[in-house]
C-alpha cells in the first residue's frame, strides 16, 4: 500500500505565518521526515483578518492548490491560539501546555488515538469519542453507532470544518501562545515550535497505522 500522503498547511492567518515558517524550518533542519510522505504549504493570501475569522482569499488559494495537485489523504492545518483569551496574564507556562485539535473527516481510530494522547477535553471531532457515546441514551447511542460504523453519515456533519471547505480529511492543530512569547520568540515559543514539529509526525503515524490496519 502506498504511504499516506499528508500536506501541512501553515500561515493561514498573517499572525501565524512566522510560527508556521519556524515549525517548517525546524522540521526540515532536524530531518524529522524519516521516509514519511509529508509536504508543507505556506499560505500566501493571508489578509489582515483576526485569527478566529475565515480568510476568503486564503480559502480560494487553498482550493486552487488542491485542485491542481493529487488530493492528500490528510491535511494538517497549523494555527496558533491566543492564550490571552483563555488564561490570565502571568499564567504559569505549564498550565497552557495542552494543544487543541479539531478533526473533520478523520477515521475514528485516529481520533481516538489523538484523544488519548492529548486528552479528550482537547479534541473536537465529527465522530463521537467513547466518553461521548457513553453519555448518550440507549436509543441515541444505537443510532449514533450505526451511523458511524455503517459509514453512511457522521452524527455531526462538519464538512464546512475541513480545510477551505474542500471535504479533505483535516486535522486543525492549535497550540496556545501568549502574544509576548510570540513577539519575543522566547524559550516558550521555541518549545511550542519543537513540540508541534514532533506532533506532526505523531499525527501522521496514527493515520498511517490506521490505513495499514484497514
Amino acid at each position: 500500500m502506498p504511504k499516506t500522503r499528508a500536506v501541512v498547511i501553515t500561515g493561514y492567518h498573517k499572525s501565524e505565518a512566522e510560527f508556521g515558517s519556524d515549525v517548517t524550518s525546524y522540521y526540515r533542519d532536524h530531518r524529522l521526515k524519516h521516509g514519511r510522505n509529508i509536504s508543507f504549504y505556506p499560505v500566501q493570501s493571508r489578509g489582515e483578518k483576526r485569527p478566529d475569522l475565515v480568510v476568503p482569499e486564503a480559502d480560494a488559494e487553498l482550493r486552487d492548490y488542491f485542485s491542481n495537485h493529487a488530493p492528500p489523504d490528510v491535511v494538517l492545518d497549523v494555527h496558533v491560539g491566543a492564550a490571552e483569551y483563555i488564561w490570565p496574564k502571568g499564567t504559569d507556562e505549564a498550565e497552557y501546555e495542552a494543544i487543541d485539535i479539531l478533526c473533520a473527516k478523520i477515521p475514528a481510530p485516529v481520533v481516538y488515538s489523538l484523544s488519548r494522547l492529548l486528552g479528550c477535553e482537547h479534541v473536537i471531532s465529527d465522530v463521537l469519542l467513547p466518553h461521548e457515546v457513553e453519555d448518550l441514551s440507549d436509543l441515541d447511542q444505537e443510532d449514533a453507532l450505526h451511523r458511524v460504523d455503517g459509514g453512511t453519515t457522521s452524527p455531526r456533519d462538519w464538512t464546512h470544518m475541513t480545510i477551505a471547505k474542500t471535504g479533505l480529511p483535516t486535522v486543525s492543530v492549535e497550540p496556545y501562545l501568549f502574544v509576548d512569547s510570540v513577539t519575543a520568540r522566547d524559550p516558550i515559543y521555541w518549545h511550542r515550535v519543537h513540540q508541534l514539529a514532533d506532533l506532526i509526525n505523531t499525527m501522521y503515524d496514527a493515520f498511517e497505522d490506521c490505513r495499514n490496519r484497514a
